[in-house]
Formats: structure tokens, C-alpha cells, sequence
């Protein structure tokens, strides 16, 4: 129960902080659509613009050396493969 219980956490966290970045968005004017889907990130990212219709993804890149990349892929580089429109990769800082 207790791996549960944080897994319920953690995703009730990231639900409210994309939540509250979808808001600051849309304060600008923008049209922003907020989504927490479980799976592999640039197929499920690419199905859910082209459901959408999207005009642009914008996607955060995080840096990693080769063997990081090697190991985990990249996300980014994925999306622009397979993305139904523009995909904007923008450095995370941290």
C-alpha cells in the first residue's frame, strides 16, 4: 500500500504543477492543453498532437552525454522523427 500511496502522490503533484503551468500559460492569451498520459513520451506526446490538431509541441531537453542518451534515448530527438507539426526544443536549466 505504501508504493501505492506514493505513486498516488507523486502523480497528484505532477498533476497540479502542470495544472498551474497550463494557468500561467493561458494567462497570456495562449491556447494550452494539459495532459498526464503514462507511456513512452514521444509516440504518446506525437498520437495526442495529431488527435489534437496541434500547431506546435514544445518539448524541454535535458542534457545529457552520450552515454546518457545511449541508455535512456531522447525524447526530443524522437518527436522531431514523428511529430505531426513543428516541435520546438527548448534546454532545461537545473
Amino acid at each position: 500500500a505504501y508504493d501505492r500511496d506514493v505513486a498516488a502522490d507523486r502523480a497528484r503533484a505532477a498533476h497540479d504543477e502542470l495544472h498551474a503551468l497550463r494557468d500561467r500559460l493561458a494567462a497570456t492569451g495562449l491556447t494550452v492543453t494539459a495532459l498526464l498520459i503514462e507511456g513512452p513520451p514521444a509516440e504518446k506526446i506525437a498520437a495526442e498532437a495529431r488527435r489534437l490538431g496541434c500547431g506546435l509541441i514544445v518539448v524541454g531537453a535535458h542534457q545529457r552525454g552520450l552515454l546518457g542518451k545511449w541508455l535512456h534515448g531522447s525524447t526530443s530527438r524522437e518527436l522531431l522523427q514523428d511529430a505531426p507539426c513543428p516541435v520546438l526544443v527548448v534546454p532545461v536549466r537545473g
